[in-house]
């Protein structure tokens, strides 16, 4: 019985012991757990100021070059030489009336030739461009215009500033065109118009130069293809440039057969329009190959067919041309 007790009195002396050192270290413990809260806040903060620093800096930066960068390109001009055209009427057929009004150079979108139009007759018609070409060079051109019974609309031709740049035009001297016109309704042509020229102030002061220097694919029937730069872009793939003059009373329509690179059978596709008496600068695309780079190219072999644009008759075949680029 008294072994019993004396236990008790132990284990009773040992639970308020226990019991008030909880406090001390609990109070303790919560120092220790408020001084590390308040560091780590501290270090917090001050990671969130400088991050917030260096964010502030970062987007102001990147919203200086963005507002920088929008400035330039909302002022910049085109590379062309500023020219000018006389304010003329330039066609006058079967109550349809074209004027020429001035001519404009954008980097954004080229060249552009204001033009205004007349319908004087009864019905609505649409008015379009074929055969353009500038320089001498063929090339498309954005126009296209539906006009009102009795009524006047302003209108752009427009030039894309990297074909100008690719076929080397530095200085615009003359714009050729045929007006297509047809019904709005049942798209039916009414006409087609003989060319039309337009001149610059720069006619006869400025020399187009024709660069058709490379490997030499064809010179025959009045039709002349070199093969010029061969490039690779990220985006747009493998390209390989063309050099196509046409001598001929005809309209030639170009286009690629067998297209095949260091013996691979490779999805390449080339088709050009070049009107009599004009050349233009065309591109071979390969839009999937595993080719990532120019410098791959060791061989390359096409053959082409030559077609009448106007009819799609077939004209003749140029047989597998090899060439090293």
């Amino acid at each position: 019985m008294k072994k019993l007790f004396v236990l008790f009195i132990l284990v009773f002396t040992f639970s308020l012991t226990a019991c008030s050192a909880i406090p001390f270290l609990s109070k303790e413990t919560t120092e220790e757990t408020e001084e590390s809260t308040k560091k780590k806040t501290k270090k917090t903060k001050k990671t969130t100021k400088e991050s917030t620093e260096e964010s502030t800096e970062d987007d102001t930066e990147e919203s200086t070059e963005e507002e920088t960068s929008k400035g330039k390109s909302s002022n910049s001009k085109s590379t062309l030489t500023d020219v000018s055209v006389k304010e003329e009427e330039i066609f006058n057929q079967e109550g349809f009336v074209v004027h020429s009004v001035s001519i404009e150079n954008t980097e954004l979108m080229g060249a552009q030739l204001k033009l205004l139009i007349e319908n004087n007759s009864d019905t609505k018609y649409d008015f379009s461009a074929k055969d353009v070409s500038v320089n001498g060079f063929s090339m498309d051109a954005n126009f296209y215009e539906a006009v009102p019974a009795g009524k006047k609309t302003s209108a752009k031709l427009i030039f894309n500033q990297e074909m100008l740049a690719l076929c080397g035009i530095e200085t615009i001297t003359d714009i050729e065109f045929s007006l297509s016109v047809s019904d709005v309704d049942t798209y039916e042509t009414l006409f087609v118009s003989s060319p039309i020229t337009v001149k610059t102030d720069a006619a006869g002061t400025y020399e187009q130069k024709y660069d058709d220097s490379g490997n030499l694919v064809f010179n025959d029937k009045g039709l002349k293809i070199v093969q010029k730069d061969l490039t690779y872009d990220e985006y747009f793939g493998l390209t390989c440039s063309f050099y196509i003059e046409n001598t001929t009373d005809k309209p030639l329509l170009i286009v690629s057969e067998d297209t095949i690179i260091n013996g691979l059978v490779e999805d390449g596709f080339l088709s050009a329009t070049v009107t009599p008496g004009k050349r233009t600068i065309t591109g071979l695309h390969f839009y999937s190959t595993d080719i990532t780079s120019a410098s791959e190219v060791e061989e390359l072999e096409i053959s082409f067919s030559v077609m009448d644009a106007e009819t799609w008759g077939s004209l003749f075949e140029i047989p597998t041309v090899t060439l090293n680029p």
